[in-house]
Parts: C-alpha cells; sequence; structure tokens
C-alpha cells in the first residue's frame, strides 16, 4: 500500500487503476483513495485471491459439537432439577398452609398466583444479573439462597399460626398474604436460576434456537416430573416439612455441582450449610418412632437370644426423641411426643386429647378443623349437634327398636350357654323364647362370642361379604385354627371352597353367597344359637344407609349400634390416612369394619359406581342396592367440595334413596340478620362530675397508654360540662385495651372507673329506629338487648329493645316480595318506616351478608325433593354468627315435630317446605321462603357452583 499528495480530491480517486499484478497472484487491482486524515490520496493493492480448498469435512467442528452435548445436557438438567423443585414447592405450599387457613378455592388460587409471580420476578432478575456478573458463580449462589429460602419456611410456618388476622384484611387477602410470606422469595430466587442457566448454555451453542428450546423443554418436563412425584408420592410418603428438607438439600447440592473451582464455596456449602441444614430437618421431623423404626428396619427382626438390636432401637429411640425436644425448642415444631400425627395428600392430620361434658376423648384435627370426638368409654357418644339432629330424625323415620324375641329350641351344649347370658337378656324355659330388652349391635356380639363356634361363624360372613363384592379378584384365604367339633366339610364345595388343616386357612375360589353361609353354619352343633341372634337382629332394626365421608366413623358405629340388623352400611371416605388413624387411635374395631364397609375415593366415584351397578342388577333381575338414609358429612367451614353440591350429584344421591329414602346434609353456614338502622352510634357522652385525673391532661396520651393505642386515643374529647366537672365525648367504639388504659389512671376513683364504664357501654350500643314500630308488628313481650320475633304473619321479622326503651328492627334471610308488602302496609303513611322497609329489603340481598351458598344449596334440593326441613343446630332459631345447619331431604312427608322423645335432639326445624298432595303447590313454613330467597333463583350446577365465593362471609368470620 503506497500514498501520495495531491492538490484536491475528484470522484476519479475512487476508481481503479491497472497495476501489476502481483507475484503470485492471477489478477489484482489498486484503488486510489484521495484524501484521507492526512489529505493525501491512498491506494490499496489487494492481496493476492487464494484457490478454495477442496471440500471436505470439518474434523474441528464435529469436535466442537461433541464437546458441547454433555454441557449443555448439564444446563438442561439444572433446569430439570431446579424446576422439579418449583412444582414440588407449589403443591407443598398448598398443603402447608391448609392447617392455616384451610384449602379453599382461595387458597390455591394464592398459591398459584404467588409462585407464578415469585418466578416472574425471578426470572427478570436472574436475566438482570446475567448480564452483570460471572453467571457461574451467580448461579451457585443463587441456588444456595435458595435453598436457604426454602428451609426458613419451616420456621416461619410456625411464626405464622400465633399471627391473628388483623381486622383491616379480607379473608382472601389475608391467605395471600400467608403464603406470600411463606413462598414469595423462595419462589423468586428459583425463578432467576432458569434465565442464569439458559444464558450460560446459550455461550456454548451456536444454535441459539435449539439450545434456547432445550431448556425450555428439560424445564418444563421438571414441572410435569414435580407435579406427579409430589402429588401422587411424595406428600403421602414423606410429608410437607420432609419434602421442604429434601428440597432444600436438593437446591445446595445444585450450588455445589454448579461452583466449579470455587473450592471455599463449596467446602462452605458442604461442610457449613449442609451440615445445618441436615440438623434442622432431624430437628422438624424426628421422633423416637421414627429413628426406631429405621433401625428396626436395617437391623431386622431380634433374635431370640440376641438383645443387640434392641439396645440399639432403644438408643435410637432416645436420640430421636431429644432432635424431638430439640426442634420444639427452636420453634421448628409444634407437635407433643407420643402423640398421633399423620399427613397425606389431602390433610394433616392429628389425633389428642380433650375433656368433652367432663369426658376424657380422643378428638381428630385434619388440618385446623376438628372432625370427630371418640370416647373409649362410651364409642357411640355423639358430641356433634348435627350427629344428634341425624340421630333424632333417624329414630324418628325408621323408629326406635323395642324389646325382641326370638324361638330358640333346644340343642347340645345349650345349658352351658344359657348359664352365660349377659344382663338385658332373659331365657323363658316354658315357652321357649330368648328376650333381649335393649337390643343393640354390641350385646349381639356378646351372645354371639358366648358360642365355641363363633370364630368360625365370622369367618364364614367375612368370606360372604368378601367373595360377593364386584371387585372380588377371585380368590380368598382367611386364617382359622380348626373348624368346630364334629364338623364334617361338605365335599361337594370342594375344591372351590375347602378348609386347609395344614395350612389353617378356608379359602375361597368361588363367591359364598348368602345360601353357603347358612348351610355351613347349619351344620356346626350350635347353629340353632346363631339362627336365634339373626333373627333378634332382624326384629330389632334394620336400615340401609350410606355415609359421605366417615371422618371418626363415630356416627356410622351409632347407626350400627342402634340398627343392628341393617344389611348394607357403606361409608365413602376420601382420605385413606383418615381410616389408618380411625383403625389405630378410635378404636375401629375388625368387627365393626365387617358389618360397616369402607371404600377410599372420592363420594361422587362411588354414587356414581353405585348408580352403574344398581343398572346392572335391574338388567340381571336383581333388586338394587337402595338406602333408607343418606348422611352427608364432606363439608365445613374452610371448603366445599363443590361437586357434591351439584344438582347433578344431588340427583344421582335421590336414585339410591328407597321408597321412605332420607337425605340429610350438614352445612356450616350464616343466617343473615340485618338490622335498620344497622350498626352502632356514632357518638358516645358521659359527664364526670369530678375533675380529671392529672395523666390524662398531659400531651397526646403517651403518659398512660402504648403506641398502639395513640390512635384510638385521639377519639377522645373533652368539654366543659354545664354544671361541675366536664363532658367526655367518644367517636365509634371503644376498645377493651383503651378501657382499661383509661382505668388505670386513678384506679382509686369509683366515679372516674364508672363514667369510663357508661362511656364503652354506649359506644358499643346499637343504633335504634327513630320512627315508630306499627302497631301488630311488636310483641306481646320484648326483653331488654334481646332478639325477638315478631308474631303471626310477620315471620323472620325480629325487634331489639335498647335499655332506653327505643328498638332495632331487623330482618332474617333475604325479605320476599310479599313480606316487604305486608311490612309496607303496616304503616304506608309514614315516611320513616316506608324508607326502613326499603333499607332492609335492599340490604337483605347483598353477597356480603352471608347465606348465599345456604340459600342455593336448599334451592338446589328443593328443586328435587318434594320435603325439606332445616336445622339450626345452635337453638330452634339461629342467631347471627356461624352456625351448623342440617338440611333434610325426603320423599315423604316427615313427622319431625317431637324430636325430644327420641332422647337426641329437643327442637324443631325452623324451615320447612312439604308436598302433600299431587298438584298443589308446596306448604311453606317458618323462614324457609327466607332462606330460599338467598338464593336469588339460583341452583348450584355442575356448570356453576362457585361455591369459595359464595362462603366468602364465612372465610371471614372463621379465625375470629
Amino acid at each position: 500500500m503506497t500514498s501520495s499528495s495531491t492538490g484536491e480530491h475528484d470522484d476519479s480517486a475512487w476508481e481503479p487503476e491497472p497495476a501489476k499484478p502481483a507475484a503470485g497472484s492471477g489478477n489484482g487491482e489498486t484503488y486510489k483513495l484521495a484524501g484521507g486524515y492526512t489529505g493525501s490520496d491512498i491506494v490499496i493493492t489487494p492481496m493476492p485471491v487464494m484457490a478454495p480448498p477442496e471440500p471436505r469435512k470439518s474434523a474441528l467442528r464435529k469436535k466442537s459439537r461433541r464437546g458441547d452435548f454433555w454441557p449443555l445436557m448439564g444446563f438442561n438438567l439444572l433446569v430439570f432439577v431446579s424446576s422439579v423443585c418449583v412444582m414440588t414447592l407449589e403443591l407443598t405450599a398448598s398443603r402447608l398452609v391448609g392447617k392455616h387457613v384451610g384449602s379453599s378455592l382461595y387458597t390455591w388460587t394464592s398459591v398459584i398466583g404467588v409462585v407464578l409471580a415469585g418466578i416472574t420476578v425471578g426470572n427478570y432478575l436472574g436475566g438482570y444479573i446475567a448480564d452483570r456478573v460471572d453467571r457461574r458463580k451467580a448461579l451457585s449462589w443463587m441456588f444456595l439462597i435458595s435453598s436457604m429460602l426454602c428451609a426458613a419456611i419451616l420456621w416461619i410456618d410456625l411464626q405464622i399460626a400465633g399471627i391473628p388476622r388483623p381486622e383491616s384484611f379480607s379473608w382472601p387477602m389475608w391467605v395471600l398474604t400467608i403464603v406470600a410470606a411463606l413462598f414469595l422469595l423462595p419462589s423468586i430466587a428459583l425463578g432467576a436460576a432458569s434465565p442464569l442457566v439458559a444464558s450460560m448454555a446459550i455461550s456454548r451453542s451456536s444454535k441459539t434456537g435449539i439450545t434456547v428450546g432445550n431448556v425450555y423443554a428439560w424445564g418444563a418436563l421438571g414441572s410435569i416430573v414435580g407435579t406427579f412425584l409430589t402429588g401422587f408420592y411424595l406428600i403421602d410418603a414423606w410429608g410437607t416439612r420432609s419434602i421442604i428438607g429434601w428440597t432444600s438439600a436438593v437446591l445446595a447440592m445444585l450450588g455445589v455441582i454448579v461452583a466449579s473451582g470455587q473450592w471455599v464455596f463449596r467446602t462452605a456449602v458442604v461442610l457449613g450449610w449442609l451440615q445445618t441444614l441436615g440438623l434442622l430437618v432431624l430437628a422438624t421431623i424426628g421422633s423416637g418412632d421414627l429413628f426406631a423404626g429405621v433401625v428396626e428396619r436395617l437391623a431386622g427382626p431380634p433374635a431370640v437370644d440376641d438383645d443387640a438390636p434392641g439396645e440399639w432401637r432403644q438408643f435410637a429411640r432416645a436420640v430421636g426423641e431429644k432432635f424431638h425436644e430439640f426442634g420444639l425448642l427452636l420453634k421448628l415444631r409444634d407437635d407433643s411426643p407420643g402423640r398421633y400425627y399423620d399427613e397425606s395428600q389431602y390433610s394433616y392430620l392429628e389425633v389428642g386429647d380433650d375433656y368433652v361434658n367432663d369426658a376424657p376423648v380422643k378428638y381428630l384435627r385434619l388440618d385446623k378443623l376438628i372432625h370427630s370426638y371418640y370416647n373409649p368409654e362410651e364409642p357411640t357418644a355423639l358430641y356433634y349437634e348435627y350427629e344428634q339432629v341425624y340421630a333424632a330424625v333417624t329414630k324418628r323415620v325408621a323408629g326406635s327398636p323395642g324389646p325382641v324375641t326370638a324361638p330358640l329350641a333346644q340343642f347340645p351344649g345349650s345349658a352351658e350357654l344359657l348359664a352365660k347370658l349377659p344382663a338385658g337378656v332373659i331365657w323363658d324355659e316354658a315357652t321357649g323364647v330368648l328376650r333381649v330388652e335393649r337390643p343393640s349391635e354390641q350385646l349381639f356380639e356378646q351372645l354371639s362370642a358366648i358360642s365355641p363356634d363363633a370364630p368360625f361363624w365370622d369367618v364364614l360372613n367375612r368370606l360372604e361379604r368378601e367373595t360377593t363384592r364386584p371387585s372380588w379378584g377371585g380368590f380368598t384365604a382367611l386364617p382359622l385354627d380348626g373348624l368346630p367339633g364334629g364338623f364334617t366339610w361338605p365335599s361337594d364345595l370342594e375344591p372351590e371352597l375347602r378348609y386347609d388343616e395344614l395350612l389353617h386357612t378356608i379359602t375361597a375360589r368361588q363367591p359364598v353367597t348368602k345360601a353357603i353361609r347358612d348351610r355351613l353354619v347349619g351344620l356346626t352343633a350350635t347353629a340353632p344359637w346363631q339362627r336365634a341372634i339373626q333373627k333378634l337382629r332382624l326384629e330389632s332394626g334394620r336400615v340401609n344407609a350410606l355415609f359421605l365421608g366417615g371422618g371418626g366413623f363415630i356416627f356410622p358405629r351409632w347407626v350400627l349400634e342402634h340398627f343392628p340388623g341393617s344389611e348394607h352400611l357403606d361409608v365413602a371416605e376420601l382420605d385413606p390416612a383418615v381410616l389408618k388413624a380411625v383403625i389405630s387411635q378410635f378404636g375401629f374395631t375388625p368387627a365393626d369394619q365387617e358389618r360397616i364397609t369402607t371404600t377410599i375415593g372420592d363420594a361422587r366415584n362411588f354414587v356414581e359406581d353405585r348408580y352403574r351397578q344398581n343398572e346392572r342388577l335391574l338388567r340381571d333381575g336383581h333388586a338394587p342396592v337402595l338406602y333408607d338414609f343418606i348422611y352427608g358429612d364432606a363439608f365445613n367451614d374452610f371448603g366445599i367440595p363443590w361437586h357434591l353440591a351439584t344438582k347433578e350429584f344431588t340427583e344421582r344421591l335421590r336414585s339410591l334413596l328407597s321408597e321412605r329414602g332420607v337425605f340429610q346434609a350438614n352445612i356450616i353456614e350464616i343466617y343473615p340478620r340485618t338490622e335498620f338502622p344497622g350498626g352502632l352510634v356514632e357518638t358516645s357522652q358521659v359527664v364526670y362530675p369530678g375533675i380529671l385525673p392529672g395523666r390524662f391532661q398531659k400531651q397526646n396520651g403517651a403518659e398512660f397508654v402504648s403506641a398502639e393505642l395513640l390512635p384510638e386515643l385521639t377519639r377522645l374529647s373533652t368539654s366543659a360540662a354545664d354544671g361541675v366537672g366536664s363532658t367526655l365525648t367518644w367517636r365509634g367504639p371503644m376498645s377493651n385495651a383503651l378501657r382499661d388504659a383509661l382505668h388505670g389512671l386513678d384506679d382509686a376513683n369509683v366515679a372516674w372507673k364508672d363514667a369510663i364504664d357508661d362511656l364503652w357501654k354506649q359506644s358499643h350500643q346499637r343504633r335504634v329506629f327513630e320512627g315508630t314500630i306499627p302497631e301488630g308488628l311488636l310483641p306481646e313481650s320484648v326483653p331488654v338487648e334481646s332478639w325477638m320475633p315478631c308474631p303471626g304473619k310477620f315471620e323472620g321479622v325480629e325487634i331489639w329493645k335498647r335499655d332506653d326503651g327505643r328498638y332495632v328492627v331487623a330482618v332474617r334471610g333475604g325479605m320476599t316480595s310479599e313480606l316487604r308488602d305486608r311490612l309496607l302496609h303496616l304503616a304506608p303513611a309514614d315516611p320513616a318506616w316506608l324508607i326502613a322497609i326499603d333499607d332492609l329489603d335492599r340490604r337483605s340481598h347483598r353477597p356480603e351478608a352471608g347465606g348465599q351458598f345456604l340459600g342455593r344449596y336448599t334451592a338446589t334440593c328443593a328443586a328435587l325433593f318434594p320435603n325439606l326441613y332445616l336445622f339450626s343446630t345452635s337453638q330452634q332459631q339461629p342467631g347471627n354468627d356461624r352456625d351448623t345447619f342440617v338440611l333434610v331431604c325426603s320423599n315423604q312427608p316427615l313427622d319431625l315435630d317431637r324430636l325430644e322423645e327420641t332422647g337426641e335432639w329437643n327442637h324443631p326445624p325452623f324451615a320447612s317446605l312439604e308436598t302433600r298432595a299431587a298438584g298443589q303447590p308446596p306448604a311453606i313454613s317458618g323462614h324457609m321462603a327466607a332462606v330460599l330467597e338467598l338464593s336469588q333463583d339460583q341452583i348450584l350446577t355442575d356448570d356453576f357452583a362457585p361455591v369459595d365465593t359464595l362462603l366468602k362471609p364465612v372465610f371471614t368470620q372463621q379465625d375470629d
């Protein structure tokens, strides 16, 4: 390249000039560039053009691709494992917070929203970091931070349990706050890992599209694996707190793997954080039973002459108990040693001891709610009011069995049996009649156990039930020590049904029908005794019943106890852990399990299966299995399975009822009371005749109230009274804390404390109706500060009288148009009265008042059943707080007015709907019209059943 200077610049300077080709070049061109930075012309001579090499495979490129495969696969695995951790954390979150806020739609919405929000923020944060720092170091630290934040959940979870919901927080906002406090920061940290990994993968590959696609695909695959692994296996096998500990450990190990060359970091994590995490997890989940069980699985059952395994188990149990105490000390757990705990895919279970009505009982807690009480001394005692209503209605419809008798012929050994009769059983030798005064299943079991052939009878009964089930697999073997004395096995039943004398078992390869069972029983020496017991059972009462939800299995056992002749007692229980706890802790004996058939699974699936089985039975010319009673026990105030509340499901339930069949369901709801004017008085005043305490006159009150009470204190003002003393004026309701603080200003001054008490009382008084109550609406007697229903055709309207003789008017449920017209006609010329009724009518239909689910569920059942009866379990007339209601639905009208005669429940229904004649409108009485008005003419269907939204007022009150 050469340059020359010229005095001017023209376009010819950019034209090529001929030049001699350089040696070895084929041809070449020289370009003269005018000007330049120095104003000189520049001539550029291109380098000689070399001929392209012959096409051949690039070994270097192949080597590069082979060298990048494993690093890229490593990045994909990092995203895969971190995505597994994200979904594990999300599913665990929904279970973990269930103990605090239940498993409602609000819980799931909050969990999904919080985790997605955390991942969103984390993705942005990870991308921001990836462009500014060393990505490998940042990723290793991000995994470590994620591990620490996940571990912190174990401690934060228990701290949240003791925090009450602030009044300013709505229930959905409170659920969202709790979920965010537990899982937002871990979600952000986990979300930041993906963009860091993606940026590292892109830097190792020239194919950006396939690299990013692989990262996304492996992340999605990890989310899928994490979802199914956690939901189907981990929660049930490990429990939520163990899962969180393992997730934290996996994230820490990912940080160690990524931190290539960072030996200080790796050493700190492995020898520092992972050791600490292991201790924390052991303190969180460790127990004596857990440690002893591990040693037993490792060592196997101890030999008869070897005490070493037993000593190791004792040592392991002691170590586990110390870890348990350590966890309690660090507030990492709240489970008492020795108490029964379990966790499943559906709930967190606890069985503990308590007292109810001065009786020692065990309770079964699922998540936050106690579902059952069990009295070991009286296993069928009913402690819940809704179960007492169930029992009273059942006795009223089915009747209470009285004394029963059965003929009993003499047989060999009858004298020995009759000498062992328990109290309440009488043998009349002259007539040959066995009489039972108060029949019960427990008594019949005692009578059966008297016979030496009872074990053989029990095995036959079990064989009949197991081998005649639709799902029977074709083979059953049950242990039996030996055949009854003098019994000869029928040869025509072999080999399908036989007794193996070597194995001491009865094996069945064909269904053992009732006829086969009765034939074998008839071959025993004490067969007349068994036939007498069976006849007593049948005479003493028999019902077929289905229970939607088992709980503590108290009420199914009550039905069996009072109706021992019952043939079909079926329980559809969703959670296998509940049945396990009941068998272990609630005295659910093998005999109970034989008589009460339990199916694990969703109640709707059970009902659909039974419906299809009945269709097959009808096609084959057999009688279907119908129930006299169906009991719903799957609803609570922390979550209602909406699919069990719809018209379609209820229609299936009705198809399973017999002609006299009754369906009963419990509902936790609010039956609203709408008041006029509504609310408390805005301003309260009292005159204090003395001199205000000196400390009270200090500025801003900091001398005698805490900082939390200072804002409330601003609502108190004073002024000089007309006479001697001061007028105290207060705005809004006064808290108990401020009242006590004001008392403390002058504890010895009774007049001062009385003035403050009067001010506090006034501030909690209801606002009263300033007009005149029309004649005919007031009850004959209205006690002070007590709600009284109005008489006659104004049922559903209530009056409350303040101590100054003025009234508050209220309406229960939704005000119907008929009730509104009747009230308006009482005083059509009174503007104040007209305004009051219009206001009550409008506000009684507001969803936030409550009762919307009660109204719609009742309306749904009313669309299918001709007769409905609604009970309140708190009292005859329900209050304005959360209450448990029982809705009774039947095909025939029921007489439920004298339930006290049953000895189970004393109050009649407060609302009813009866259809007595075809073509006539149903007779509606009590509050039924007001309850149905709450439905706003909508029923619950599979397409639209917003039960969580309808129960929002109940959620709001459930932790008050």
